[in-house]
């Protein structure tokens, strides 16, 4: 049994649909087209994050990492950069030892 149409519901303008489908298409197209290299990374190439700051990040949370496994849990500065960067300046940072985290 079919439902009869609403009584002043405007018909369905199929061309225009398939024009908004299509001009979607489109878009979905060209934006894959242009992030292909960030979306598509071969297999065992690193993937870094992107932007305009990344590898000031990227070089922090490297840094950080042999910090850590060297024991130091709060590096405060940065050697080798300019007079030394506050690393956690903007950013807070909560360290939880494994032991303490709470069961998942």
């Amino acid at each position: 049994m079919a439902a009869a149409p609403l009584e002043g519901a405007a018909p369905v303008n199929r061309k225009g649909a398939a024009r908004s489908l299509a001009a979607a298409a489109i878009i979905v197209a060209a934006t894959l087209g242009l992030y292909r290299a960030i979306l598509f990374v071969p297999a065992g190439q690193p993937r870094y994050p992107w932007g305009s700051d990344t590898l000031g990040h990227v070089f922090r949370a490297e840094y950080v990492g042999q910090q850590l496994a060297r024991g130091n849990a709060y590096p405060g500065l940065l050697p080798g950069w300019y007079m030394g960067l506050e690393l956690f300046r903007a950013v807070a940072v909560q360290v939880v030892r494994a032991d303490q985290m709470p069961p998942a």
